[in-house]
């Protein structure tokens, strides 16, 4: 039997739950998710372009493929990265990865037991993937 969507996210909010995590936290969450997801996207780049950062000053910007006119555009990871760090300071008993590859799930949280931590690279997949799709 296939899930529905509605399903995997009532799973999601139950597993977080399970964490901690109240409601609101955990569609903070998602919403962090989501904007770390369209960043790595935009990152691996389309046909018209792709976000790219300055060597010198670390500030992205839109790369278009045509041209290769640069636009300055707001750096909407760093601001999900920051406010997630913000909620995770409440949490010292869980740990949070940022999975960069836009092929999967950009967020994964889990909670801290020894030896998940030491390898967060190659196990961040033990935790949950805050995604739904």
């Amino acid at each position: 039997m296939k899930t529905t969507k509605i399903e995997r996210a009532a799973r999601l909010l139950n597993q977080l739950a399970d964490l901690g995590f109240t409601y609101g936290e955990a569609k903070t969450l998602q919403r962090i998710e989501r904007t770390l997801t369209r960043w790595g996207e935009a990152e691996c780049g389309n046909e018209y372009g792709c976000i790219c950062r300055d060597d010198e000053t670390n500030k992205p910007y839109w790369l278009n493929a045509a041209t290769d006119q640069r636009t300055p555009v707001a750096d909407r990871q760093a601001g999900a990265t920051a406010k997630l760090a913000k909620l995770m300071e409440q949490f010292p008993n869980v740990w949070s990865y940022i999975q960069g590859d836009c092929r999967g799930c950009a967020l994964y949280i889990g909670r801290k037991d020894g030896e998940t931590e030491k390898n967060l690279d190659q196990l961040y997949t033990r935790g949950i993937a805050v995604c739904i799709d």
